[in-house]
């Protein structure tokens, strides 16, 4: 039996007007200061706008959120597109005190990552071409960026996927952890007020995912990964009843409020999280997270605070806390929690002796701090602070 073929021919027919020309690209100045002093710098690692989304805000609008937040710096992490490169410009000129900062989100079905610096031409197109997270990772680390882990523990599972598809990261084994710069130990909403949209009782609760996301970020920790814990809101800015930009933020201790000075700082590990960021959520009556300071000394007269490495077996820690009162302040050494202390002051100043134990991986033995508070009935961590090493003299 022969088979009958068919000749075919397409003709398209572009009628449409003349719309101008092509838009010049515009991107932000990447050396852009800020402010020249040193200092706390408060920032939101992971948030979207419009290029993630038709309902996202405008940049403009994007930048008034963050302003309302009160964040310093605004990475914007648009899904996968690059387009935003070529825009912000403008928006970084309209608002020289803040760092616009682009960056991209790069989804998977097995995990997504957030790229931090100029990485507009990065293949992001997970098994295009065979492209692993391997290659992408090793693109924007040769790219001069920051590499993040984001949301690792979201949704896992046949039970939870379906709410967020491809959010759990499994993709560890394809990935080089010692160019791992950041981990989100918390994103979104620390209380979830109405969970019922999970098919759980419609009464608020803790986010499920953090504890598990402190615990992968320790136990990198552990196997000798120096990785910067973050947090991000993740937030689409579509519908503030859910959550806003700096839900949760980061503060940064960087030399200058410039996009290479907090690089330089996130890589320091000079940064803790503060999971209600700097407002709260007012419909709730929760406050701020507070802030906090912690510096190390050492017998010989070393110095250290968040993520430094001291040369030495024993120290003694500082820690500061403001609007903390009524909360409790808790000690990690390595995996395990080894003192809870009440606030009972504001400010609280607290000290300890920290030394080095048998249990150290290869980063040596970190010391690290959280704030915990109750709200609504619900204990939650309110701070969480990135460790000091003592790695021996």
């Amino acid at each position: 039996m022969s088979s009958v073929g068919a000749s075919w021919r397409v003709e398209v027919l572009c009628s449409a007007p003349e719309v101008g020309s092509t838009p010049v690209s515009d991107p932000v100045d990447p050396t852009h200061v800020a402010r020249p002093q040193a200092g706390w710098y408060n920032g939101d690692f992971h948030v979207h706008a419009y290029h993630s989304g038709p309902s996202g805000p405008s940049y403009p609008v994007a930048v008034l959120m963050a302003r309302a937040a009160g964040l310093d710096f605004l990475p914007i992490t648009e899904y996968v597109v690059g387009q935003h490169w070529k825009e912000l410009g403008p928006i970084q000129r309209a608002n020289p005190d803040m760092v616009i900062w682009p960056g991209r989100e790069v989804i998977t079905y097995y995990g997504h990552a957030i790229v931090l610096n100029e990485t507009s031409t990065l293949e992001y197109r997970h098994r295009y071409l065979d492209k692993t997270m391997a290659h992408i990772q090793k693109q924007a680390k040769e790219e001069g960026a920051l590499f993040s882990i984001a949301h690792p523990t979201f949704f896992p599972g046949e039970r939870w996927e379906k709410f967020c598809r491809g959010c759990f990261f499994s993709l560890g084994d394809q990935i080089d952890w010692t160019k791992v710069d950041m981990m989100e130990v918390h994103t979104g909403p620390m209380i979830i007020p109405d969970p019922s949209r999970y098919e759980l009782p419609p009464n608020p609760i803790v986010n499920p995912f953090t504890a598990t996301a402190i615990d992968a970020w320790v136990m990198q920790l552990m196997q000798g990964h120096r990785i910067t814990a973050v947090s991000g809101s993740d937030d689409k800015g579509t519908n503030p009843k859910e959550g806003f930009y700096g839900m949760t933020s980061t503060e940064v201790y960087a030399t200058e409020l410039s996009r290479p000075a907090l690089i330089e700082a996130v890589q320091a590990g000079h940064a803790y999280v503060r999971t209600f960021g700097g407002i709260g959520i007012p419909p709730l009556g929760i406050p701020p997270s507070p802030t906090l300071e912690m510096t190390a000394v050492t017998p010989d007269g070393q110095q250290g605070m968040f993520g430094d490495t001291l040369a030495a077996n024993q120290a003694e820690v500082t820690v500061t806390v403001n609007n903390g009162l009524g909360q409790d302040l808790e000690i990690f050494r390595n995996e395990d929690l080894v003192q809870t202390v009440p606030i009972t002051s504001n400010p609280f100043v607290f000290k300890f002796e920290v030394s080095r134990s048998g249990d150290e991986g290869p980063l040596g033995t970190f010391w690290r701090i959280q704030t915990r508070g109750t709200f609504i009935g619900l204990s939650v961590p309110t701070t969480i602070g990135n460790p000091i090493f003592l790695k021996g003299s």
